[in-house]
């Protein structure tokens, strides 16, 4: 589900968010797919975004690497019972989905 969402980094996006993020293992699948290897496992089907920017794709990869975003949101009590853990990993940029969460712990 969540390698889906990072095709749209392909289109020269700075970042991604993903919603529903509720454990760390979830943070880390999402890192993984969101980063070239050889920090993850992102596809680089294309020299399309190198030639975009008028880089080799050694400096394409490193760059994307280095600066994509990667923001996940916290909307559920699960969630923020892992907040700590979630954070914890390296790559994962902060977001809290605060309307979401609060729609949900007030039921």
């Amino acid at each position: 589900m969540f390698a889906a969402l990072i095709g749209n980094a392909d289109v020269d996006t700075s970042g991604i968010i993903v919603p529903q993020v509720n454990t760390a293992e979830e943070a880390t699948t999402v890192v993984a797919h969101s980063k070239f290897p050889p920090q993850g496992l992102r596809g680089q089907g294309s020299a399309f975004p190198g030639i975009a920017h008028n880089v080799d794709i050694h400096t394409y990869v490193k760059t994307a690497n280095e600066t994509l975003i990667t923001c996940l949101q916290i909307e559920t009590k699960a969630g923020l019972d892992n907040v700590d853990a979630i954070c914890a990993v390296p790559g994962v940029g902060k977001y809290q989905g605060y309307k979401s969460l609060a729609k949900r712990m007030s039921r």
